[in-house]
């Protein structure tokens, strides 16, 4: 896919459920961006609740996949969490030029 229509958002990627790691990426995050809990970062619902992970200017999803693997229901989503199938994440990355990984 060629970058052309690909806005200057960022995809980050929080792999972690780390306070630091959660700390960085949101000060590292604008309005256009996406953050999305991938693999133990989904673990950050447990860790730090939805209104922990609120307060960010990006917008939060995560994988729907790592969360049911980890025990973690959809319930805890909210207005500004969105949970993830597979295939909406290979298009969510693929709307995006620039992914940064956060551990």
């Amino acid at each position: 896919m060629s970058d052309q229509g690909k806005g200057d958002a960022i995809l980050h990627l929080l792999l972690s459920a780390d306070a630091r790691a959660w700390r960085d990426c949101r000060a590292a995050c604008s309005e256009q961006d996406t953050v999305l809990l991938l693999d133990a970062g989904v673990m950050a619902l447990a860790v730090f609740g939805k209104g922990g992970l609120q307060g960010s200017p990006c917008r939060l999803t995560v994988s729907a996949l790592d969360a049911q693997a980890r025990g973690l229901s959809e319930d805890m989503a909210g207005a500004a969490l969105a949970f993830m199938k597979d295939e909406d994440i290979v298009a969510l990355i693929e709307a995006h030029r620039h992914c940064l990984s956060w551990r």
